[in-house]
């Protein structure tokens, strides 16, 4: 039926705006794979983490693009420059949607 992500960060607080303009240009590209339907991105001031909420297709296409972002360099360098803890990820599969 589908796949709700979350996906917490805990970037680091002197980083955060530098962070958000990098990580844009992964939600970008994250958003184009052909099973997510949406993806937003809060802060959660409550936790000092920015998540990001994505709803995708399925579990297989949500794996589809967890493998594109392991094998992204430039991933592993966002997480190096500004990320102390995370990403913490949790899965919710969808079981009713309502339009």
């Amino acid at each position: 039926m589908g796949l709700i992500v979350r996906t917490s960060y805990k970037v680091r607080a002197k980083h955060k705006a530098s962070f958000l303009a990098d990580f844009s240009v992964i939600a970008t590209a994250t958003r184009a794979a052909p099973a997510c339907d949406w993806i937003y991105v809060v802060e959660n001031e409550e936790n000092n983490t920015i998540e990001v909420m994505s709803c995708w297709q399925s579990e297989h296409g949500f794996d589809d693009h967890l493998r594109w972002r392991i094998e992204t360099d430039r991933w592993r360098e966002i997480e190096a420059k500004y990320i102390d803890e995370g990403p913490n990820i949790q899965l919710m599969p969808v079981m009713f949607r309502f339009m």
